[in-house]
């Protein structure tokens, strides 16, 4: 049973990935984005996977997922800008609790009490200063072992023209629970998600713009950086392929780092920017760099455009304006997902300083004489200082 159990975890895990990096492959080569045939072919291959390792004599259910009508209207957006259903997709997941379903008599007894102490506590949905990640993972970990055999998507009035997601769930000795998920939608600016991104994983998506972007206070802001994060990341080839370009300086007795990033991310074509920081003698510098994520009175100014290039002319799938941030991560819903090499990664970038300008004015263009982007000086003095427009 034992063996079943953590089998059962490990597949339930990577058939949703699996599932995800398959059904896009074509996206490299500027294939469709999405494709709901083939991600239920792959879904269903894995559930395969997982009938034989879970040592499952019969395949799983399904579970079944409905939604409040308000809902309707946002994923019909989204099916309308590049043919993928949410609704559909989220059918195609089986029920692989099913073999071991005696775990939900004492489970709910220890998760869900916790939960509610935590939300009490307001740390269930921490934002900066709590350990949100870890919340994230205890949330993950209630999903995965208490497993409902149907789910509503509720819609509860929050405010003019906006609803919260509340998720009604029913198990299958016929009991039932409410949970809130902080999370809403705004059908007049087409927000769906939450100051700390959706549900805690530091995304929000806008149905208008078909755009999946970061919050400023984003749980990944307490994990800093480190090169090892981008080649786990690249290790998913068959998920993502990203190009990087990492611009390195030298400014007020500490090392800092502007980073770009842009191409396939989990079938969808994404670009970021961010700015890291570290003192300089940190320990194990040799063996594994290490950047703390830049507080506020560090911030810079930035601005993000992507776009794909067809046919030789620039087709914009993103912008996020000009704002002093330190991390801006967009990933658009396109119809097709070229490869980063025919995408256009562009930004406006204002240090903070005069001193940071010169620094990295000098970092700049030992990059640029790489030949991998390019860059001009900008008057940016409207903001206060000069700064970079660069292209890529």
């Amino acid at each position: 049973m034992l063996l079943s159990i953590l089998s059962w975890m490990l597949t339930t895990i990577t058939t949703f990935l699996f599932a995800v990096s398959n059904f896009g492959l074509a996206g490299e080569a500027g294939g469709p984005s999405w494709d709901n045939e083939a991600y239920e072919n792959n879904v269903n291959s894995r559930v395969k996977i997982t009938k034989l390792l879970s040592l499952g004599a019969l395949p799983p259910p399904r579970y079944e997922v409905t939604w409040d009508p308000i809902f309707e209207e946002a994923w019909d957006t989204l099916a309308d800008a590049n043919g993928f259903d949410i609704r559909q997709a989220s059918m195609l997941m089986p029920d692989n609790f099913y073999y071991t379903r005696w775990m939900t008599q004492l489970f709910p007894y220890v998760y869900y009490p916790l939960a509610d102490y935590l939300l009490e506590r307001g740390e269930y949905y921490a934002g900066p200063g709590h350990n949100s990640g870890l919340m994230v993972l205890f949330r993950f970990l209630g999903t995965l072992v208490a497993m409902p055999v149907r789910l509503h998507i509720e819609a509860v009035p929050s405010g003019p023209d906006e609803w919260e997601f509340v998720g009604r769930y029913f198990y299958q000795d016929g009991s039932q629970r409410t949970m809130r998920s902080m999370s809403y939608y705004n059908s007049n600016t087409g927000r769906i998600g939450a100051n700390g991104g959706f549900g805690g994983m530091g995304f929000n998506y806008n149905v208008h713009q078909n755009l999946l972007y970061t919050e400023e206070d984003s749980f990944q802001k307490s994990l800093g950086y480190m090169k090892l994060y981008d080649d786990m990341f690249l290790m998913t080839k068959r998920m993502t392929n990203i190009d990087t370009v990492r611009v390195k300086f030298e400014y007020d007795d500490r090392d800092w780092m502007l980073q770009l990033w842009k191409g396939r991310y989990f079938n969808m074509p994404g670009a970021e920017i961010g700015i890291y920081v570290k003192p300089k003698g940190r320990p194990f510098n040799s063996i594994m760099e290490f950047y703390d994520t830049v507080e506020r009175e560090d911030y810079i100014g930035m601005d993000l455009r992507l776009s794909a290039i067809a046919d030789g002319e620039p087709d914009e799938l993103f912008y996020l304006p000009l704002r002093y941030h330190w991390w801006y991560a967009g990933f658009s819903a396109y119809p097709t997902t070229p490869a980063g090499k025919d995408q256009l990664f562009e930004s406006t970038v204002v240090p903070k300083d005069a001193g940071m300008y010169e620094a990295m004015l000098a970092a700049l263009e030992k990059e640029a004489e790489k030949g991998e982007f390019s860059f001009d000086p900008l008057d940016t003095t409207d903001l206060g200082l000069p700064g970079f427009f660069i292209s890529w």
